[in-house]
């Protein structure tokens, strides 16, 4: 249903199952309506999970009649993308790809005339909230749910897509220390690029690991006490 002047109105025929988002995309024809969620069914075409109101009625969002279009698994968000000139849907949930299109887990881009995908997708998927934002000029897409892996890189339930990658690189090295035998003693190092980064401390040719004596050979700060 839609609000307006104080007043609900349908909007013909809806979905035959569960909406669970809905966004307006700015489309360069106008803005339309998109609706997200766990259906196959609206307005009496056949739509996968995700339809779209063309401001008459509705229809399918990409694909086929017979495949329905949208996405083969339950949509949780949507959210207008901003992209200048052009912007997109960004789509999330659980699913692993377009219907008739490209294939990707939990996240796709809907641009009004076809989909994109992440190279890699998030692994252990389901998305439950997506928006996007810029940095300095640069588009970013945020998502957060229920996973365990995103682009390749572990990632405990939140991402961001879009950040330029770049390697690791040490920026402060350790200082030289002139340590007692039996007192402590403790290096640092500062890095830049793009996280997450794997720290390992060497020993004459050996690579450390903690024990009693040591600590942090895994972390930016090695702690060796006593030192001997």
């Amino acid at each position: 249903s839609m609000h307006q002047d104080g007043t609900w109105h349908p909007l013909g025929t809806g979905p035959n199952g569960n909406v669970f988002a809905v966004a307006v995309l700015d489309e360069l024809s106008g803005p339309r309506l998109y609706a997200g969620g766990d259906f196959s069914f609206t307005g009496g075409h056949n739509t996968s999970n995700l339809a779209v109101w063309n401001g008459s009625e509705w229809a399918r969002v990409g694909g086929t009649n017979s495949n329905g279009g949208g996405v083969n698994g339950t949509v949780w968000a949507l959210s207008q993308i901003s992209k200048v000139g052009a912007p997109s849907l960004g789509v999330a949930g659980a699913f692993g790809g377009a219907n008739g299109g490209p294939q990707a887990w939990g996240f796709m881009e809907w641009t009004g005339a076809g989909w994109l995908a992440p190279s890699d997708g998030l692994r252990g998927a389901r998305v439950f909230a997506v928006g996007g934002f810029s940095v300095f000029g640069e588009r970013r897409v945020a998502v957060g749910g229920d996973f365990f892996e995103a682009g390749g890189k572990p990632s405990d339930n939140f991402a961001v897509y879009g950040v330029p990658c770049s390697k690791p690189v040490i920026t402060d090295q350790p200082n030289s220390h002139f340590a007692r035998i039996g007192r402590r003693v403790q290096f640092d190092l500062e890095a830049r690029g793009t996280r997450p980064f794997s720290y390992a401390w060497r020993k004459d040719g050996q690579t450390l690991i903690d024990d009693d004596r040591i600590q942090g050979a895994a972390t930016a700060v090695l702690a060796i006490d006593p030192w001997e």
